[in-house]
């Protein structure tokens, strides 16, 4: 079972996104409900949870400012941004969000999300013994999984790879 926070200042949409988790994610149990993120840093460190839903304009502090009150050691947590503004987007994948949600959230997109972060998950908690028969990159402004037996060679461009697939 995995554990969630939702930090948004307005109280229905925490309510609504509450809601959705519970009735489409049965393996997400949401531990507490956040009006600010004050608030939220305090649940993250009391709770340890898997995965923030995290609104970005709130009075106070904006959302993108979260990973500014942790560690680099302390960040054990993954990021799905739920906001009215789409202007935020590149901000938020360069914080290594798992998505980023525009309101009012569609449910295919909250599902996608939802998916992309239990793989996500499912990645950080295989056993150090397995041997590992695929490589998560970010592509674009998404996380994907690609099959080891995919990769003919990887190239290096400056600061990025170029993975060249068979296909």
């Amino acid at each position: 079972m995995y554990k969630a926070i939702i930090i948004d200042d307005e109280e229905m949409a925490r309510t609504l996104l509450k809601g959705m988790i519970a009735e489409y994610c049965e393996n997400v149990d949401t531990i507490e409900l956040c009006k600010d993120l004050p608030t939220g840093v305090k649940a993250i460190r009391k709770h340890k949870p898997d995965i923030v839903f995290l609104d970005i304009e709130m009075p106070g502090h904006s959302g993108l400012e979260l990973l500014d009150f942790f560690d680099e050691n302390e960040i054990n947590f993954s990021i799905i941004f739920v906001t009215a503004y789409n202007h935020y987007a590149i901000q938020a994948f360069k914080l290594s969000a798992i998505d980023y949600l525009l309101k009012p959230i569609e449910y295919n997109r909250f599902l996608q999300a939802a998916n992309k972060s239990q793989e996500y998950f499912n990645y950080l908690h295989q056993s150090d013994h397995k041997e590992q028969q695929h490589l998560y990159v970010r592509s674009e402004y998404s996380l994907v999984k690609i099959p080891f037996s995919d990769i003919l060679y990887i190239e290096t461009l400056d600061d990025y790879l170029k993975i060249h697939l068979q296909d």
